[in-house]
């Protein structure tokens, strides 16, 4: 076992043991009991960690056989803080083994100590060789990840429906048609990246992973980060794309092409900084176990979130920057809701936006990222289904119009390729998106 100080350093000085102590009564459980509540007496923890230490050598009944082998195999620093902790706690002995494995309290206390005091990789023992000595089930979440895998392949059937859509209707594609190609293209590794990842390592306790799948899961999810940062910035200048063909108004195409101006440029700078957020960049994943040596990393919480912050900020614009022309068109109060309320389904991709930001904030303050950022995983990859979905969805609207005329009025079919005058009445939506 790995000891903080060398052991044969510590043996060398002399250690105040209290003279209390009989260790002939350790044959009897209650003197047994008593001697294990002294060691919170011990004046340090160097003391008190050589003192069990020895206890356990003398006396291999001393507790259930779990825990006897548990102590022995917890590394110096988590032994050192459940030793200082169960004195200060409802426990107040070590003997009470129950006690220490349903007290919330008192796990609590280690695990802070545990940070403090412990190198990663000891942390993640204590934790493992705690949770077998008190024989917790394992937790897994790997299902919920699954279960997102229908929504995902329906987005990508939508994309293939929405290209359908544009050939069936107009006989050729338009630029955001090609931009939605791209974003496919993107879209298929990342899912199989994603669940990749997930299986390796994700949504189950970080002591129950290997330190390899670790470390291979890290980079397939550093990958995914790229990935993910593309889709969603292609996918909005599809939509930007679309709304300069049907759009003539002069100041509104300048405003797009703004827009497309901040997306395009924010997006280079994020997956930039992403890809180079720490040098050597295989830090980023072999980096979680404080043993890489000399590294420089941008501060990752904060390029996340301003990322984060950006995406929510450009997808509020782009859903309501055609709203003004929308209320201008000719027509029936009816009809222009609909038409608004199809180019308002991107509420929805910001609210899973939101809501994956959300998961990032709380997965920044984990010490148990494997299982905490299975929410972030999951909604990330919903986010960009989401938008693959509402950014296709008018084109597939517009194609069952096409072959089902009554299924959908002509004015509200969908959205076309074709400008808008600007006081057209919608008809000129109707050839669909």
């Amino acid at each position: 076992m790995r000891f903080g100080p060398s052991l044969a350093i510590l043996l060398k000085a002399p250690i105040p043991f209290p003279t209390s102590i009989d260790w002939s009564l350790l044959i009897f459980t209650d003197a047994r009991n008593a001697l294990l509540r002294d060691l919170g007496m011990l004046p340090n923890m160097e003391t008190k960690t050589i003192v069990f230490f020895v206890f356990f050598s003398m006396s291999n009944f001393c507790l259930a056989d779990p825990f006897a082998d548990a102590a022995a195999r917890l590394p110096t620093c988590g032994l050192s803080c459940i030793l200082s902790s169960v004195p200060n706690s409802v426990c107040h002995t070590v003997a009470n083994t129950t006690c220490i494995c349903t007290d919330d309290g008192l796990r609590d206390a280690v695990s802070q100590c545990v940070q403090v005091s412990c190198t990663v990789l000891e942390a993640i023992d204590t934790a493992r060789i705690e949770a077998e000595a008190c024989q917790r089930p394992r937790r897994s979440r790997k299902q919920d990840l699954l279960a997102v895998i229908s929504i995902e392949t329906f987005a990508f059937l939508c994309v293939l429906l929405r290209l359908f859509s544009r050939w069936y209707t107009m006989a050729h594609f338009e630029l955001d048609d090609y931009i939605m190609i791209a974003v496919t293209m993107i879209y298929v590794p990342f899912e199989v990246i994603g669940q990749i990842a997930g299986a390796m390592a994700f949504g189950v306790d970080i002591w129950t992973v290997d330190k390899t799948s670790l470390t291979n899961a890290f980079k397939l999810f550093y990958i995914a980060e790229s990935l993910y940062l593309a889709i969603i910035s292609l996918t909005k200048l599809s939509i930007l794309c679309f709304y300069l063909r049907i759009f003539p108004n002069r100041t509104f195409r300048r405003l797009v092409f703004a827009v497309t101006t901040w997306v395009t440029v924010s997006a280079l700078v994020f997956i930039l900084m992403q890809i180079f957020q720490c040098t050597p960049i295989d830090f980023v994943w072999k980096g979680w176990d404080g043993t890489y040596g000399p590294h420089k990393c941008l501060n990752v919480n904060v390029l996340v979130f301003t990322a984060a912050g950006f995406s929510i900020a450009q997808d509020i614009v782009i859903i309501f920057m055609p709203i003004p022309l929308l209320a201008q068109l000719q027509a029936s109060w009816r009809v222009k809701l609909g038409v608004i309320l199809m180019f308002s389904l991107g509420i929805f991709v910001l609210i899973t936006s939101c809501i994956r930001l959300r998961t990032i904030v709380l997965f920044a303050r984990s010490t148990n990222p494997t299982w905490d950022y299975m929410d972030t995983l999951i909604w990330t990859g919903l986010e960009c289904a989401v938008s693959i979905i509402v950014t296709s969805l008018p084109a597939i609207r517009a194609l069952a119009g096409r072959m089902s005329p009554g299924l959908f009025s002509r004015a509200a079919a969908g959205m076309a390729g074709r400008p808008l005058p600007p006081t057209s009445c919608t008809e000129e939506l109707a050839a669909g998106h």
